[in-house]
């Protein structure tokens, strides 16, 4: 049973458990009693699969520490060899406390962007088996192209930073698709004292369709944003098309199109930053570094505005709305109207604009995207 949810489901989607009844318990109304379901479930017997995936006792000392790591960081009884940290609920903030722990019981730094790429146990055990004494990792958190998840034969899913230019907030959502469909974060330009600055807006696009395409040469496209993100991912698209690609996927996460006003003076409020880092890495606790960051791109983007022009998406695109957000403060999914020939579908997600960066939502977004993914 196990197996076969998995070859049709998402891993966190894969029942941690299986039960027996003989018969669905019904209320008086005619639906499913769902607090009488536990009294009257058998455990199913544990497979030898089951067994397997449980953390080995030989020759793999390395597997046991990270499973029980796993678990303190997360605060669970017990996780398994294939568990997904993400999936499991941890944050960036989780992940690196992780990686502080990894470095203090096995002796080995890892970057964070490591563990986005091996989240599970298993993964990351063959990670820090590729050789005894591993290289100083690079520092790839700011890299405008992050790598989430690089294992699929399905074309990759591109998701647009928000407005703090941290893609972090998108590590949640690779175990709630399809595992066949790789999934990359596409961060903000600036984030770096090095960075090369674009001059205009149509750089800026064309250095994020540049990351877009040193993976996937050629479309099929499927791209996504939250707040600015969504912007950002409808520029990147007609970009996109105006290069003779198709763009397949456009989802829009309670987002506005852009103009030419610059909206954030990073400078005048320091708490408007704070605010944007703490949406973008999914916590409340950012260091000075993070700040700086941050700083430094709205600064940037805030300067090219004013040179942005206008752009139409020819084809539908998908509107994931906050349905929490106060009204008056909340995006009006009817604004992307002019900026898109196709339909716009909408879908509702329980929470604030602000939290939709967060795991719960990010749950309910891959949810919803799945079925999307898997059509094209």
């Amino acid at each position: 049973m196990r197996s076969w949810a998995a070859s049709r489901l998402p891993s966190a989607m894969v029942p941690a458990a299986f039960y027996a009844h003989e018969a669905l318990p019904m209320t008086p109304q005619g639906k499913l009693d769902r607090a009488a379901l536990l009294a009257t479930a058998v455990p199913a017997q544990a497979t030898g699969t089951d067994r397997d995936r449980r953390p080995r006792t030989a020759a793999s000392g390395r597997e046991r520490t990270l499973c029980a790591l796993f678990a303190e960081v997360l605060d669970v009884a017990e996780v398994g060899l294939d568990d997904d940290f993400f999936a499991l609920g941890g944050h960036s903030l989780a992940a690196t406390r992780l990686l502080a722990r990894i470095h203090a019981e096995l002796g080995t730094e890892l970057s964070l962007g490591a563990l986005y790429q091996a989240p599970t146990v298993a993964q990351l055990a063959k990670l820090l088996q590729v050789t005894a004494e591993p290289p100083a990792p690079a520092d790839n958190a700011y890299d405008m192209l992050l790598p989430l998840r690089t294992a699929g034969e399905a074309a990759p899913l591109f998701c647009v930073h928000p407005a703090g230019g941290l893609g972090w907030c998108y590590a949640t959502l690779p175990p709630h698709l399809p595992p066949s469909v790789p999934v990359y974060a596409l961060q903000a330009q600036g984030l770096r004292p090095a960075d090369q600055l674009a001059g205009t807006f149509a750089d800026l696009i064309a250095e994020y369709v540049a990351r877009v395409r040193s993976v996937q040469p050629h479309g099929p496209y499927r791209l996504l944003g939250w707040s600015l993100g969504g912007a950002l991912a409808h520029a990147v698209a007609a970009r996109l098309q105006e290069e003779g690609e198709d763009v397949s996927l456009l989802a829009l996460l309670d987002s506005v199109p852009l103009d030419r006003t610059p909206r954030l003076d990073p400078d005048a409020d320091p708490s408007v930053v704070r605010r944007l880092v703490t949406e973008a890495v999914g916590h409340d606790l950012v260091d000075d570094a993070q700040l700086t960051a941050v700083t430094r791109m709205l600064a940037h983007y805030a300067a090219l505005r004013p040179t942005w022009a206008p752009a139409v998406h020819r084809g539908d695109a998908h509107y994931f709305r906050a349905t929490e957000t106060a009204p008056a403060h909340a995006p009006h999914p009817a604004a992307w109207h002019p900026h898109l020939t196709g339909h716009l579908t909408l879908h509702d997600i329980p929470c604030t604009h602000a939290a939709m960066g967060h795991p719960d939502a990010m749950a309910s977004i891959g949810r919803l995207l799945s079925p999307l993914l898997e059509a094209r």
